[in-house]
C-alpha cells in the first residue's frame, strides 16, 4: 500500500512525464481576478488553464514543501480533474 506523499509523487510524475507542465501562469493570475470564489473559475476553466493550475501548485510545492497536499487538502486538484473530466467528456461528444 503506497503512503499519500508516494501516491502524490506518483501523480506529479506522470503529469510531468506527459507534458503537461505549462508555466506560463499569466492565463490563470487575470482570469481569476474576473471571478469572485476560485469554484467559480473552476466551473469554466479551459483545458489550458487546468493544466496551468496544476502545474502552478506543483512548481509552488518545490519552493513550499506541502502546498501541493494542501490543494489536494481544500479540494482544488479533485475540483481541477472533476473538470478536467467534464470537458474531455464534452470533446467525446463532439467526435463522435
Amino acid at each position: 500500500m503506497k503512503n499519500k506523499k508516494d501516491l502524490v509523487q506518483g501523480f506529479i510524475d506522470i503529469f510531468c512525464e506527459h507534458n503537461f507542465a505549462d508555466t506560463d501562469y499569466n492565463i490563470i493570475q487575470q482570469e481569476l481576478m474576473e471571478f469572485d470564489s476560485i469554484d467559480e473559475w473552476i466551473n469554466q476553466a479551459s483545458l489550458p488553464a487546468i493544466l496551468k493550475c496544476l502545474t502552478y501548485f506543483i512548481w509552488t510545492d518545490k519552493i513550499m514543501e506541502g502546498y501541493f497536499v494542501s490543494r489536494i487538502e481544500t479540494q482544488s486538484v479533485d475540483k481541477l480533474l472533476r473538470r478536467l473530466e467534464t470537458l474531455i467528456k464534452e470533446e467525446s461528444t463532439i467526435y463522435a
